[in-house]
C-alpha cells in the first residue's frame, strides 16, 4: 500500500476548510491570521473542533503563511516557532488522538520591491517551519497554494530532507488548469513526485471541465490525489456559507472521489456547513 494511504482508512477522506472560514474572519489588515495561534489558541482549537464535528478527519495546521520572511513583514519572525508549534497545538487539543493532523506550509511571497527573497532564505525558511511542525507532530506535511512549480518542486525537496513526514504537494492552479509557469497539471505532477511527493493535488483552482482535466491528468501517474476546492471554482463568493452553494460543493467532491480522489476538502471560502454537506453526501455519520 502506498505510505500515505497506509495511514487512511474509509476512502475517500474528508479534510478540513481554511481556520479562518470556520472563525468567520475578515482577510485581515493587521496580524496574520495564524498569530491568532498564540494570540487566542482557544478560538483556533474551537474552529479545528466545528471542522472536526462537521465530518472531518484530516485536519490542517492554521500555519500556511507561518514561514519567518513572511511573518517578519508583520514583525513576527521572532516568534515563528511558537506560532507553528501552537498551531499544532490547537489542532491536537480540538481531535486529540483522532484524525489526521497536517502541518500546513504555503508558498513564501514576494518581498516588499516584488521580488522573492533569495532560495537559499527561502530554503531556510521553508526548512525551519518544516521541523518545526514536524516536531510537534504532524503526520503529513501538505504544502498548498503553490501556484509556481518551481517554487512547489523547491518545498518538496527541501521538506524531503528535513523531516520524515509524508508530503502531499497541491497546486494552486489557473482557469486553464495549468500553473504560473503553463505546466500541465501532468507534467508538474511529474516534477513534483520526482522531487520526493507521496501525494499530489489541487488547492483551488479550475472549476468544471477543467478541474476535473487536470484531477484526471494527475491520477494517471498513480499517486494519492487530494482536492481542496475553494468556493471561487464554483463562481460562489468566498463568504457564502448559505445551503445551496454547500450542495453544489458536496456534488462537485463526491464526483471526484468516484472518480477516485483520495482525499476531498475545502480550500478558501469553505465553512464547517460545506464539510458538513459533504459528509452527509459521503455517507459519513456526524460525530458526536
Amino acid at each position: 500500500m502506498h505510505p500515505l494511504l497506509s495511514m487512511m482508512s474509509d476512502l475517500p477522506l474528508i479534510a478540513d476548510g481554511p481556520v479562518r472560514c470556520a472563525m468567520c474572519r475578515p482577510l485581515p489588515d493587521g496580524p496574520p491570521a495564524e498569530a491568532l495561534n498564540v494570540d487566542r489558541p482557544e478560538t483556533v482549537a474551537a474552529a479545528h473542533r466545528a471542522f472536526h464535528a462537521a465530518g472531518a478527519g484530516l485536519h490542517r495546521t492554521n500555519t500556511l503563511s507561518a514561514n519567518a520572511l513572511d511573518l517578519a513583514r508583520h514583525g513576527l519572525a521572532e516568534r515563528c516557532e511558537a506560532i507553528n508549534n501552537s498551531g499544532s497545538a490547537a489542532v491536537r487539543q480540538a481531535i486529540g488522538t483522532e484524525g489526521i493532523m497536517m502541518g500546513s506550509v504555503g508558498p513564501i511571497g514576494a518581498a516588499v520591491a516584488g521580488r522573492p527573497p533569495p532560495q537559499a532564505e527561502r530554503e531556510r525558511a521553508y526548512s525551519e517551519q518544516m521541523i518545526y511542525l514536524s516536531d510537534t507532530g504532524a503526520d503529513v506535511l501538505v504544502l498548498e497554494h503553490f501556484r509556481s512549480l518551481a517554487e512547489a518542486k523547491l518545498a518538496v525537496a527541501v521538506a524531503g530532507r528535513v523531516s520524515d513526514a509524508p508530503v502531499l504537494a497541491l497546486l494552486a492552479l489557473d482557469a486553464r488548469g495549468r500553473t504560473a509557469e503553463g505546466a500541465l497539471p501532468g507534467e508538474a505532477a511529474e516534477g513534483l513526485l520526482h522531487e520526493g511527493a507521496q501525494g499530489l493535488g489541487i488547492s483551488c483552482g479550475p472549476g468544471g471541465e477543467a478541474l476535473s482535466w487536470a484531477v484526471g491528468q494527475i491520477s494517471a501517474l498513480g499517486p494519492p490525489v487530494a482536492v481542496m476546492l475553494g468556493m471561487g471554482s464554483l463562481g460562489e463568493p468566498t463568504s457564502s456559507s448559505s445551503q445551496q452553494p454547500a450542495e453544489r460543493f458536496a456534488d462537485t467532491l463526491s464526483e471526484l472521489a468516484r472518480q477516485g480522489a483520495a482525499i476531498v476538502g475545502g480550500c478558501c471560502g469553505v465553512a464547517p456547513v460545506h464539510i458538513e454537506a459533504l459528509a452527509e453526501r459521503l455517507g459519513r455519520a456526524p460525530k458526536a
